[in-house]
């Protein structure tokens, strides 16, 4: 009989379930404040498009997405500065963050979530295969992070699921989730001499940036624990 560790359940069947699960949280929080959401991917390729589409009452929260895989994509359709691509390469914080505000611009959501990086099996801009930026746009600026998975080789007798370039697509989309839904529910010691409506409106704000921040995160580290610096 073989055995599982708690590493190989979130990387294996166990993410999808997280995933959907952070998805709906994601959903009921935007839901409640009456606030919506777009995607620009980049890394993910649209997986962050499906798992927001496929959350009961989608409809309502999630506007639509931009998959501009191509550079010149991201610099047509989502307006990212053509010089900041020619000089820092279509995987940088920046890019990201322009992405983000671009996907806003497009469909008028309230929140933008892009993601960026290198699926391999070739480093990319001079960054390592498995770097992500993920950023979230909101009416008041934008929230990037930068996750670079701690790789580690599968235990004896176990085999990873998924291409090379797959897996950290996949698990980027439940990360970025997961974020989203641990700010949601958190309050922020910021906002805490705030009273009635105004530090209600804050509190799902911060709790919304984070979750969704998680789950651009996950979708494009799968198999990987990510650590992400906040910028």
């Amino acid at each position: 009989m073989s055995h599982r560790t708690s590493q190989d359940k979130r990387g294996g069947q166990a993410a999808p379930a997280r995933r959907s699960v952070l998805v709906r949280q994601i959903t009921a929080a935007l839901a409640a404040s009456g606030h919506t959401v777009a995607v620009a991917e980049s890394l993910t390729a649209g997986r962050l498009a499906a798992a927001l589409a496929d959350a009961p009452g989608a409809g309502e929260t999630f506007l639509g997405g931009v998959v501009a895989y191509a550079t010149d994509v991201k610099a047509r359709v989502l307006h990212v500065d053509a010089a900041l691509l020619a000089r820092a390469g279509a995987v940088d914080p920046q890019v990201a963050a322009q992405m983000a505000r671009g996907a806003r611009a497009v469909t008028g959501a309230t929140y933008g979530l892009a993601t960026t990086g290198v699926a391999g099996p070739a480093p990319q801009d001079g960054q390592p295969v498995g770097t992500v930026y993920v950023a979230v746009a909101h009416p008041h600026g934008c929230r990037t992070a930068a996750a670079r998975p701690n790789r580690q080789p599968p235990p004896p007798g176990r085999t990873t699921s998924g291409t090379p370039r797959s897996r950290p697509r996949c698990s980027s989309s439940t990360t970025s989730c997961d974020q989203a839904r641990d700010a949601a529910r958190a309050p922020h010691r910021r906002h805490a001499r705030r009273s009635g409506a105004a530090a209600a409106r804050s509190h799902r704000r911060g709790g919304v940036l984070h979750r969704l921040t998680v789950l651009g995160e996950r979708a494009a580290h799968r198999n990987n624990e990510p650590t992400a610096q906040w910028r």
